[in-house]
């Protein structure tokens, strides 16, 4: 087998592993939750996903970029641009959740009304969402770490740590949910303090020799031109993630905005979260899947087009994806007041998505 085929086993299998694993947390929670509190328990929960999700779009926009651009400063042997990109990294994640803490906790109900909550879901949500968003450092960190680690030549390892953050999580929804009757609180502790496990352990092998990337105080303080263009190289895969945002809030929150209020079942009920849910992993399976392929060519990409930045270059194909997706999910949002839900296939925006993922391809 040549050696770039054995390179390319290495990283896809580890990548596609741990994106399957990845997927699986909220089909835990799902479980957990369902037996634990039932319907109304599911419904607060859900409805507060588009928000929790916000947080760890930020965390891949920045996590994303800065892995891009510290493989592009490996290839070109600048170890200490590297290192800065790295440091300057975890600063910005530091300053993002301080700014998610100060932005939505003090008007958390207000959005989760603006949501849909009802009355009768509003306690559970909150209480979930108030959790989640505390924890918002350690679910943007742990995603920073796990793409920086894929980047830094350790696949496996970036897999390993959703791993270890999947088990802890069944383990701890068991013991809150199940034994200690916490309820959605339970399911938000046991979120934050997986993730925080797994952060701290992507940590860890920074303190490591097995990597060129350390820790430096030199390195945490922002450099301007470092955060612009680690912001730009993450923005396309920013916008994937609100895409996926938009769509399960379509597909899924809007069904559930009638949970707790009385309302007789009808024939054109919108698809059940068994269906929706593999639809929208498939799509965030779709997105990031390419994402496993930057280490392999990153050093070799011709980059110069029509003048524009290297930066901008990377992030044109995403960013086609993320418009066609939008296109699709305004077009979807337009049809659903004509018509109904009733009428409209599912997933809305599936032509437009696919023109974008072969666009990206």
């Amino acid at each position: 087998m040549r050696r770039e085929d054995r390179l390319f086993f290495q990283y896809i299998g580890p990548s596609m592993a741990g994106m399957l694993i990845a997927g699986s947390f909220s089909i835990v929670d799902t479980v957990f939750i369902g037996q634990g509190t039932g319907k109304i328990g599911l419904a607060a929960v859900a409805l507060t996903w588009p928000l929790v999700m916000i947080y760890g779009a930020l965390g891949e926009l920045i996590g994303s970029g800065a892995a891009v651009l510290i493989a592009q400063a490996r290839g070109a042997g600048e170890l200490p641009r590297a290192r800065q990109i790295f440091g300057n990294m975890l600063t910005l994640n530091l300053i993002t959740a301080l700014l998610v803490w100060v932005l939505v906790l003090p008007f958390l109900e207000l959005i989760l009304r603006l949501f849909g909550a009802t009355p009768e879901l509003l306690p559970s949500s909150t209480s979930y969402a108030a959790i989640m968003t505390w924890g918002a450092p350690v679910t943007m960190l742990m995603g920073s770490f796990i793409s920086v680690t894929r980047n830094d030549g350790r696949p496996v390892l970036a897999m390993l740590l959703v791993v270890v953050g999947l088990v802890s999580n069944i383990i701890l929804d068991w013991l809150l949910i199940l034994h200690f009757h916490q309820g959605a609180a339970g399911a938000a502790y046991a979120t934050v303090i997986s993730q925080t496990l797994s952060a701290l352990l992507g940590a860890g092998y920074f303190l490591t020799r097995k990597t060129e990337l350390h820790y430096s105080l030199g390195t945490l303080k922002l450099h301007f031109q470092t955060v612009r263009d680690l912001l730009l190289t993450g923005v396309p895969g920013f916008g994937n993630m609100l895409s996926i945002i938009a769509m399960l809030f379509m597909l899924e929150l809007v069904p559930l905005q009638g949970v707790g209020q009385a309302a007789a079942p009808s024939a054109g009920d919108p698809l059940p979260p068994r269906i929706m849910r593999p639809i929208i992993f498939l799509c965030m399976f779709a997105i990031d899947l390419p994402a496993s392929f930057i280490p392999l060519r990153i050093a070799e990409m011709d980059l110069g087009l029509l003048g524009l930045p290297p930066d901008v270059v990377m992030g044109l194909p995403l960013s086609f994806e993320m418009c066609a997706v939008g296109i699709g999910i305004l077009i979807g949002s337009f049809w659903s007041q004509k018509s109904g839900w009733s009428r409209i296939p599912s997933p809305i925006s599936s032509p437009e998505a696919a023109r974008g993922s072969a666009t990206a391809s």
